[in-house]
Order: structure tokens, then C-alpha cells, then sequence
């Protein structure tokens, strides 16, 4: 989802379940528990809550 604030996700009901603050996103794939993401010029990995999994 890309909103003004940036990139999120939702989920297929369309509620927002980690909110619109990423400069860009990859999807979860084929039910990954990860995703990629870029946040302050840097990707990092995050998880289905928006929890940063990796430095």
C-alpha cells in the first residue's frame, strides 16, 4: 500500500497492518515471513508485525 507517508502493508481484508512510513517496500512473497524494506536510505528486513529482524 503507498500512501503520502510512504509504503506499508495491508492485509486482504485491506486494514493497514504496518503503517505507511517506508521510502519503498518488497512484497511478502508466497507467504514469507519477511519482507524488505527501505527506511532513512537503508534496507533492512522486517517481519509480518513490522518488526526489524535484521542490523
Amino acid at each position: 500500500m503507498h500512501s503520502k507517508e510512504g509504503w506499508g502493508f495491508v492485509n486482504k481484508d485491506g486494514e493497514e497492518i504496518i503503517s505507511c512510513k517506508y521510502e519503498d517496500a518488497d512484497y511478502f512473497w508466497f507467504g514469507a515471513e519477511t519482507a524488505e524494506v527501505k527506511l532513512n536510505g537503508e534496507w533492512i528486513t522486517i517481519d509480518k508485525t513490522g518488526k526489524q529482524v535484521t542490523e
